[in-house]
């Protein structure tokens, strides 16, 4: 009887670790970098532009912020790549007063060329699918999370007026 358990014993401990080898463990994501877009705001609560909105600059990089239609958000960054080319961000979203953020989706990015007198000679879309997010330190500094490509040296905004 004791040779039976052992037996039984023994199948049921190599029955669990191959179970368990079999499985494979699902990946842990953290739901805070998960990109959804902010819900609208209820209009009478939108934020003024006392508070987000206004001009930025980041290492090469310039920002402007402005009230949208609906309660949107409208955040244009530019950044200048060669001497006569720019790369353009236009971004939609809502501003969520619970997290001070901006997630977004679906932000086009242009990549614009110049003539020799500064005019803008051609815009050529690069994407229009553009997720991230605005994260708002105070209503003087932001910092932006672009999860559609890395922006060297262009994060971190501090208002100028």
């Amino acid at each position: 009887m004791k040779k039976l358990s052992a037996i039984l014993l023994a199948a049921a401990v190599c029955l669990c670790i191959f179970t368990a080898c079999g499985k494979k463990e699902e990946p842990l994501i953290d739901s805070g970098d998960k990109i959804v877009p902010t819900q609208a705001p209820e209009m009478e609560t939108a934020k003024t532009e006392d508070d987000i909105f206004g001009a930025f600059e980041s290492d090469g990089y310039s920002a402007t912020i402005e009230a949208g239609e609906s309660g949107l958000v409208l955040v244009t960054i530019k950044g200048k790549t060669e001497e006569n080319k720019s790369s353009e961000w236009v971004i939609n979203g809502y501003f969520s007063e619970g997290n001070n953020l901006i997630n977004y989706i679906n932000a086009v990015k242009y990549e614009i060329t110049y003539d020799r007198t500064g005019a803008e000679k051609k815009r050529e879309t690069v994407y229009d699918n553009g997720a991230g997010r605005i994260l708002f330190a105070s209503p003087d500094d932001f910092i932006w999370k672009n999860s559609s490509e890395f922006i060297e040296d262009g994060s971190e905004f501090t208002r100028t007026k």
